[in-house]
């Protein structure tokens, strides 16, 4: 971004010396004037203002392309130019891996439960012989069965405990009348 603001300044900088030199050139111009005739070329006078539609052309095309240039580096001011940008990608990066950690635990948990709460490393054995055909394979481990038992249990005792209330408080005020 310094260097943007510098070259910013060193631009009009050197558009002030292009003033200055124009308006130089064109005092001494004009006392030279009244002394020597006008040079032409193929009888074609040159004169101040076709230089100076030249020059002029010139720096509005450098402006219009400096312009192109500064709203192209805008655009990336708040994401990759932004002084605080590493840090904000350590930190993204750092919560992705966390969050497939944590994946990786559940999976693990699933999985095989024993194995995964002594820490111990889980290995699915791959068998490359089995057939599409053979719809016998056991797809669940034996320790996986009571852990997806529990899980469900769980969740049903959750779901349906906030009704359960509700039908006791609705007996009670029967009971009641």
């Amino acid at each position: 971004m310094a260097q943007l603001k510098s070259s910013e300044a060193l631009l009009d900088v050197r558009w002030r010396e292009l003033e200055r030199m124009l308006e130089s050139q064109s005092a001494t111009d004009e006392g030279e004037q009244s002394r020597k005739r006008q040079r032409t070329d193929d009888g074609a006078p040159i004169t101040e203002k076709v230089v100076d539609k030249e020059l002029t052309k010139k720096l509005e095309l450098v402006e219009q392309k400096y312009a192109h240039t500064l709203d192209f580096v805008q655009q990336f001011r708040t994401t990759i130019l932004n002084p605080h940008f590493p840090q904000r990608l350590q930190q993204a990066i750092a919560s992705i891996e966390s969050t497939l950690h944590n994946h990786e635990l559940f999976i693990a948990h699933l999985v095989d439960p024993v194995a995964a709460s002594k820490s111990q490393p889980i290995t699915i054995p791959a068998d490359a012989n089995v057939d599409s055909s053979t719809s016998n394979t056991q797809l669940l481990s034996p320790a996986m069965i009571p852990a997806i038992q529990n899980l469900v249990k769980q969740s049903v005792e959750y779901s349906t405990k906030p009704l359960l209330e509700r039908i006791r408080a609705l007996e009670e005020e029967l009971k009641k009348k």
